[in-house]
């Protein structure tokens, strides 16, 4: 779809209201971060500035710009003279964005649990039942959206400069559980059960279960990662 270079530029950010972008390198590397992180980039394709230019309605230059960034993000890996392509993080580094999400998440709920509402808690409830019919017609994308939605809900009710920010920049990749919602949709279940103990333990304010419910949520989404990138070394 083409885009009018004289407007401001508009896009549909997951988990955000649309936003309009005055700078056409921001609006590309918006458009492209979202699809890596739903997966819809794949990781044994090259992909070429001048296609994805003539796609979204905008010169080289803007696509080059975003994909630099990318690039020092961890997302793709230049290839001078060609393009570029989706950076496969090795099973490792996937534990250790886990991990280090975790711990976050750990101190995250723990602060929000002091902030949230009965109308906070009935909000965080309502995301979880859409969930599991996203899951029972395998729509990885609306999963993705629902998943990401909930958790940062969660994120904004511990009330901590700079939170989301640092989230946004480990929350990628979730193409991660689209193979195994297809083939395993049974894992990725077992991740929205999680989701409504952590809300009760919420409405409880039992801080002193939920660290342990958070490490194991964590332990969770790593085996159905983990099942999906196996033949990764």
């Amino acid at each position: 779809m083409l885009v009018n270079k004289d407007v401001a530029l508009e896009v549909k950010v997951v988990g955000k209201p649309r936003l309009k972008f005055t700078s056409k390198s921001e609006y590309v590397y918006q458009v492209l971060r979202e699809r890596i992180i739903q997966g819809e980039l794949q990781t044994n394709k090259r992909y070429k500035a001048v296609d994805i230019a003539a796609e979204l309605g905008v010169s080289r230059t803007p696509v080059s710009n975003a994909v630099k960034i990318l690039a020092s993000q961890g997302y793709v890996t230049l290839l001078p003279s060609v393009g570029f392509e989706i950076k496969q993080l090795t099973l490792k580094e996937v534990e250790g964005i886990l991990l280090i999400r975790g711990a976050l998440e750990e101190l995250a709920i723990e602060l929000a649990m002091d902030n949230v509402s009965p109308r906070d808690i009935a909000d965080l409830r309502k995301i979880l039942p859409t969930c599991e019919r996203a899951i029972e017609r395998q729509d990885s994308r609306k999963y993705s959206e629902l998943n990401k939605e909930f958790h940062f809900n969660l994120y904004q009710f511990a009330d901590l400069p700079n939170l989301i920010e640092t989230f946004e920049t480990l929350w990628i990749h979730e193409g991660w559980y689209s193979k195994e919602l297809k083939n395993n949709p049974e894992n990725i279940l077992t991740l929205v059960k999680d989701h409504y103990e952590i809300v009760d333990l919420i409405e409880k304010k039992e801080k002193n279960r939920i660290k342990a419910l958070v490490r194991r949520h964590i332990y969770n989404c790593l085996h159905v990662v983990s099942e999906s990138l196996s033949n990764i070394k």
